[in-house]
């Protein structure tokens, strides 16, 4: 008798330490975080301005300060050749300047061009690489897309000294630089960072 009297004894200590299972309707557990997958970021398109003058003082400066001394914009009155990277970089819209040393032979030319109907490309292939332009990578604070380098020793009488970079970044901005007066492909970049400087809206 004493064996059917354990059985009830059990099942109430059970039900008054709370060891019975719980009913769905009795769960307290947290409810699932909800992960909502984040969506990949998007690069910022990059946007350029093309300067409406030639008098630039933060360009003329670092013109200045690098080899030549009492440079001023020359505002040239340009007439160029068809076929010419000139020709086309104003017909893009662009701006050509020239900016020398009065009385001298000594300056550089500089172009803002926006790459539109990609002639950066166009004149590569019509212009540049005709003439001998490899293409070289430029130290500079913003990695550009291409550069196209061409470099003439000069020396005779039907050929001068001659230097250019072509240069065209992400967002379409092409930058053209061109002198007589140096011979490595990164002899202009502080220029450049200059021009690039005054592109940016």
């Amino acid at each position: 008798m004493k064996a059917f009297l354990l059985a009830p004894t059990v099942l109430v200590l059970s039900l008054l330490a709370g060891c019975s299972p719980a009913g769905p309707e009795e769960s307290v557990g947290p409810e699932p975080e909800t992960v909502t997958p984040s969506e990949s970021a998007v690069p910022e398109e990059i946007t350029w301005t093309i300067p409406s003058t030639c008098e630039l003082d933060s360009v003329l400066a670092s013109i200045e300060n690098n080899g030549f001394p009492g440079v001023v914009d020359l505002n040239p009155a340009w007439s160029p050749a068809a076929g010419t990277d000139l020709a086309a970089a104003l017909d893009a819209g662009g701006i050509a300047c020239g900016y020398g040393i009065p009385e001298t032979d000594a300056g550089v030319t500089a172009y803002w061009v926006p790459n539109a109907e990609d002639v950066f490309e166009a004149t590569a292939q019509s212009v540049w690489i005709p003439e001998g332009a490899t293409i070289v990578d430029l130290d500079l604070s913003i990695a550009e897309v291409a550069t196209y380098y061409v470099q003439v020793d000069g020396g005779t009488e039907s050929e001068f000294p001659h230097w250019e970079v072509n240069v065209i970044f992400d967002g379409g901005l092409w930058l053209h630089l061109a002198t007589s007066s140096w011979s490595m492909p990164n002899d202009g970049n502080a220029i450049i960072e200059a021009m690039l400087e005054v592109a940016t809206p």
